[in-house]
């Protein structure tokens, strides 16, 4: 029997114990009154040819009243997945022979991380913050690939793993650990043993914890991904006064760069800026730069300076910005101040 085949039958048989166990459950219900009650049965409705009569045996179209959880895999009792077993009945098994050989690469993936963890253990223990990094990561990865073999999203041991060995990497200083610690706190939901009795007081501490990470990323000029920023800036906006100079500044920095502290802008950063975030930044380093900010009239300088994939540019604007952060002694705006003018 080849492993697409052993698949199915395993398959069907804990299917039809599934829905033996719910219609007894259910005796009384009219819902059930079609769904096969034997293993027999949904085995011979598995390969029957009549699929008109599959069609009137399997006409719950409602996922939510069905014997099985929720969008069972390989679940003929929905209109979805009805699809899926007609074709299966029609000859054509792609589409399962598909979802087996996803499983089997599935399987593969976790097996070649189990090895990595391995190889990982003995430096992350020794205190090696990049290797326990990487651990979290194969865990966190390892985590999410168990949760694939379900249809739903369950806290496993290896999403706690993931969380211990990034939080021995972050509290040393490693800038992605710190970032990912952000957004495990950030979505509580997801990743927690106890999402399902989460009380205020319990949001409110994941709140300050993903606050606290983020920030200790973002104060290592590490990018944060879309996530992270989107979040760390609506804290800036809702905690911080948004008139000061120094916030104005590190939110542009936050919409250009995905950190908070000054960094140059360059080719390679436009192509991992979307251009509302080019025009958001622009925004926060106008306002910060009024205000006699070197730093972002620097940066708002250099902005104007380079553009946006060959827009707004402004060579005059240019000048005039880092004219003023040079007349400040600002270092980097002295010497593009020099080379602009030449």
């Amino acid at each position: 029997m080849n492993n697409f085949e052993s698949w199915k039958q395993k398959m069907t048989v804990e299917l039809a114990k599934k829905i033996n166990k719910e219609v007894e459950r259910c005796a009384d219900d009219d819902e059930f009154d079609r769904v096969p009650t034997t293993e027999e049965d949904l085995i011979v409705w598995r390969n029957t040819d009549n699929l008109s009569e599959v069609a009137q045996m399997f006409s719950i179209s409602d996922c939510s009243q069905c014997p099985v959880d929720e969008t069972e895999e390989g679940c003929p009792a929905s209109d979805s997945c009805y699809n899926d077993f007609y074709e299966w009945g029609d000859g054509d098994s792609s589409w399962n022979e598909m979802r087996a050989e996803e499983d089997n690469e599935r399987i593969e993936a976790i097996e070649s991380l189990n090895k990595e963890i391995d190889e990982l253990m003995a430096s992350a223990d020794q205190g090696d913050a990049q290797s326990q990094f990487k651990l979290g990561k194969c865990y966190l990865e390892k985590g999410f690939l168990t949760n694939c073999a379900s249809d739903k999203f369950r806290y496993n041991e290896e999403f706690e793993q993931a969380h211990s060995w990034f939080l021995k990497a972050a509290e040393q200083g490693n800038a992605p650990a710190q970032a990912r610690l952000g957004e495990i706190y950030s979505s509580p939901i997801e990743y927690s043993k106890n999402c399902l009795c989460f009380d205020d007081d319990h949001r409110k501490s994941e709140h300050e914890k993903a606050v606290y990470w983020y920030k200790k990323a973002a104060e290592q000029v590490y990018r944060l991904n879309a996530s992270g920023r989107s979040f760390l800036i609506k804290v800036i906006m809702e905690t911080e006064n948004t008139k000061n100079a120094e916030v104005q500044f590190n939110l542009g920095n936050m919409y250009l760069f995905g950190c908070t502290i000054e960094r140059e802008y360059t080719p390679l950063v436009q192509k991992l800026t979307e251009e509302k975030n080019f025009n958001y930044a622009i925004e926060y380093y106008i306002m910060a730069a009024e205000q006699g900010h070197s730093g972002a009239q620097y940066t708002l300088g250099k902005c104007y300076f380079l553009g946006y994939h060959n827009k707004y540019i402004d060579k005059e604007q240019a000048v005039e910005w880092l004219k003023k952060a040079a007349e400040q002694g600002h270092k980097k705006a002295i010497a593009l101040f020099e080379e602009s003018d030449e």
